[in-house]
């Protein structure tokens, strides 16, 4: 019977507002791989394998791409060799578009090309090569706007439109014309550049009549409302100003503090606070100075606790106790990350008590979760299980509640209380369960259910423990502890399950497809144009184009299906992701895959193998770190696939290890590291690779090679002595930096999934053997349940 109530859902797709599993994941059965069964649909696996084996034609060899072109059509021929001549000398370009331009002249050819699709794309490569006359481009031009549809050269078509530095300012009907172009589009990162532009060569002084449509086309981009304020009526500007005041000198302290400018965002933020009359802005005054004291953070502590110091004047005349709170609780933070204990101390029981006093409920809740963290931190375990009991009882409905409660189920555990432990574990099980589905706290309820079949393990209670994590492995697969329990699960039964999860329906990409209209189906052919020619950018373009609201779920997921075959992995992860579990519940076998990309696949496996690193662990971190764009940088300067600090990458390439790359390649990296020229993905991979393995020599454990890639060595080694290690899963709940605890769990679950999902299942996981040995030896010994259900 489930078959065919699976099936029915796969293929009411477009009709089903709203999709929901045929039975709640929590009754899932887990089935047992059978040797030589597949993890992922085939038609699935050969879809994703066929998008992924074009390569862009400028990455092609000259024989790669000889063959590659036999068979394409004119109009494509032309796109790739356009394509392929940015690597020849600028003589020989020129050359390219002055015969294109002779031969664009004759009718036939140029009817020939319009046969294509492409055809448009074409014409814009042309003018991009910055080669051709302006008769061309003006001809070219007019053939792209006479396209239909809402296409992507036609975006790049405005704005070149709109940065002509020369132009005059526009007349009205021209901003008309191109107002009614721009909202053509969906992508609203062109949205907001066209009108950017478009303001730009706007009188303000003469278009009066046409502020009200420039108003309502700017009113989703807040920066550009800011920014261009005289489109605004005077009533609303008037208002607007009057509501925006301390908004707009805030806003400014986020611009200064990433140029660094901290005394000029200081300034700006004193101002917003002086102008927040009605004190209505407090949250995000809090938020800003928060920005501000961590803009001074390369300054050192000393000035840090100066800043402090002089906001404190502001932000209590303006807010009272909540202001000098917002300094207090910085200053405290701050002694804490020092080990400063009694200072910390000292500040949280004065805001404890005066938050009684003046009956700040959300303050008091908020220092008490922080004293019952300050009080696990500093080893005081049995005070900190108080603290945090405390706080619970309290304030059972606090939005941190969930998260003392999953410290208590790690801090009974540690001292030896397994029964409350457990008590605790239950009670989150509970109460999450009793949400909808897609309203539960994955990360809440996934710990709950491992740490109850855990606990349930260590008292000798193995049915229960395959029961919590059967449903854990059924429910919250892709995640940490669903990846941990499926493994533990598989540990304890003595077989491989097939990874979750597992419906009836197999994949078919012209059935998803049928969604889209007629005029939409014009845009996906553009889409799988553009993939047949490896033109993953262009082809990533028109997939933004392709129209979508949030609920509708089937066009969201061929959209994260086009960006996954585009390269545009954050894009389609984000996506997928957004998709309700109840509808992920639904889809055909492997298709979690889409949340974990593979690029790089043979070099990251040619430098991995000669250090004897596994590679599926580099993967793993490069999917937490950049999502394969070799293009990333955040915002402290870690550059490339593997985020390398450049003082990480220059010492990486001085201490190469004898072997690991020809002496002339060493060489080039050296180079590469001191000029900070290390975002080419293979000297990034080659450097990062090393990093790692350097670490793994320091420290033999994964888990401290995560921790100190993450933070520092600095913090690895303070957290090694200070906190308890003999349980893995519990020493990483306890790591202080809530961004490394993440980090570490995120790239042990890519492992896991980059393991299971590539290679055969039976192949050793050995890193995970890491997250939980007594528990691991525990499930070996003794006698193997045998039923996978209920």
């Amino acid at each position: 019977m489930r078959y065919f109530v699976a099936i029915s859902i796969f293929l009411s797709f477009s009709v089903a507002p709203r999709i929901e599993a045929p039975t709640p994941p929590e009754s899932y059965a887990l089935k047992e791989l059978k040797p030589g069964e597949a993890l992922v649909d085939p038609a699935f696996a050969a879809w994703e394998e066929s998008v992924n084996a074009v390569v862009e034609p400028t990455d092609m060899s000259t024989k790669q791409f000889e063959e590659f072109v036999q068979g394409l059509s004119l109009t494509e021929r032309l796109f790739v060799d356009l394509k392929r001549i940015r690597q020849l000398s600028r003589k020989k370009r020129r050359q390219f578009i002055a015969d294109f331009e002779r031969n664009f002249a004759n009718e036939t050819y140029r009817n020939k090309l319009k046969e294509h699709i492409l055809y448009p794309d074409v014409l814009n490569e042309v003018i991009e090569s910055n080669l051709a006359s302006k008769s061309l481009i003006a001809r070219l031009d007019q053939d792209i706007a006479a396209w239909p549809g809402h296409i992507c050269p036609q975006k790049e078509m405005i704005l070149r439109q709109l940065d002509r530095g020369d132009r005059e300012l526009l007349s009205a009907v021209e901003v008309r014309g191109f107002l009614t172009k721009i909202s053509g589009f969906n992508s609203q990162r062109f949205q907001r550049m066209a009108l950017e532009d478009l303001l730009e060569m706007t009188d303000e002084e003469k278009h009066h009549e046409i502020r009200e449509e420039l108003a309502e086309a700017i009113r989703p981009h807040s920066k550009l409302v800011s920014d261009h304020k005289w489109v605004l009526d005077e009533k609303t500007k008037a208002e607007d100003e009057t509501l925006q005041e301390p908004h707009l000198s805030l806003s400014k302290v986020t611009e200064n503090t990433q140029r660094r400018r901290c005394n000029t965002a200081k300034k700006h933020l004193i101002s917003g606070i002086r102008k927040d009359t009605d004190k209505s802005q407090l949250m995000k005054v809090a938020t800003m100075t928060n920005k501000v004291e961590s803009c001074f953070r390369r300054q050192g502590r000393r000035a840090r606790l100066r800043f402090l110091s002089r906001m404190k004047k502001h932000l209590e005349a303006q807010y009272g106790f909540q202001g000098e709170e917002i300094v207090l609780r910085r200053k405290a933070l701050i002694y804490w990350s020092r080990d400063k204990f009694e200072q910390t101390r000292e500040i949280l029981s004065y805001l404890v008590e005066n938050a009684k006093k003046g009956n700040h409920k959300e303050i008091l809740a908020r220092t008490l979760y922080t004293t019952a963290r300050v009080d696990e931190n500093e080893g005081k375990l049995e005070k900190a299980v108080a603290s945090y009991e405390s706080y619970v009882n309290q304030f059972p409905k606090d939005e941190k509640v969930n998260e003392a409660k999953t410290s208590l189920v790690m801090l009974h555990t540690i001292t030896g209380k397994p029964q409350t432990a457990l008590r605790y574990a239950e009670e989150l099980i509970t109460s999450e369960t009793l949400k909808a589905m897609d309203d539960r706290d994955a990360s809440t309820l996934s710990l709950a259910l491992f740490w109850a079949g855990k606990l349930s393990l260590s008292m000798g209670d193995r049915i229960k423990t395959m029961e919590y994590w059967r449903r854990l492995a059924s429910e919250f697969y892709s995640t940490f502890y669903g990846a941990v329990g499926h493994y533990m699960l598989e540990t304890l039964m003595g077989k491989r399950l097939v990874l979750q999860p597992v419906r009836v329906p197999k994949f078919d990409k012209d059935h998803l497809l049928k969604v889209y209209t007629k005029d939409e189906q014009v845009t996906v052919d553009r889409i799988e144009a553009l993939l047949k020619l490896g033109l993953k950018g262009e082809a990533s373009c028109e997939t933004k184009e392709l129209g979508g609201e949030p609920d509708d779920h089937r066009k969201n997921l061929v959209k994260a299906m086009y960006l996954h075959a585009s390269g545009d992995w954050l894009a389609s992860i984000k996506k997928f992701v957004n998709l309700p579990r109840a509808f992920r519940h639904s889809l055909p076998r492997g298709m979690e895959r889409l949340l974990f990309p593979k690029a790089y696949a043979d070099t990251v496996q040619s430098y991995a193998r000669r250090l004897d690193v596994d590679p599926d662990y580099v993967f793993a971190i490069i999917r937490q770190e950049s999502v394969f764009n070799p293009q990333a940088r955040s915002p402290v300067g870690a550059a490339g696939l593997m985020q390398l600090m450049p003082a990480t990458a220059r010492l990486e390439a001085r201490s190469l290890q004898r072997g690991y790359v020809p002496n002339k390649h060493r060489k080039a990296l050296i180079n590469k590291a001191r000029k900070k020229r290390i975002y080419e993905a293979e000297a990034n991979l080659a450097l990062g690779i090393h990093h790692v393995y350097r670490l793994f020599k320091k420290y033999k454990n994964p888990i401290h090679v995560l921790t100190s890639y993450n933070a520092n060595p600095t913090a690895t080694e303070k957290w090694m002595a200070n906190i308890d290690a003999s349980d893995t899963l519990a020493y990483i709940e306890r790591i202080p930096y809530r961004e490394t605890r993440a980090y570490v769990k995120l790239v042990m679950r890519n492992y896991f999934y980059y393991k299971r999902w590539y290679r055969d299942a039976n192949e050793p996981s050995p890193f995970m053997d890491f997250l939980a040995p007594k528990s691991i030896e525990l499930a070996k010994a003794g006698e193997r349940p045998q039923e996978l259900t209920r």
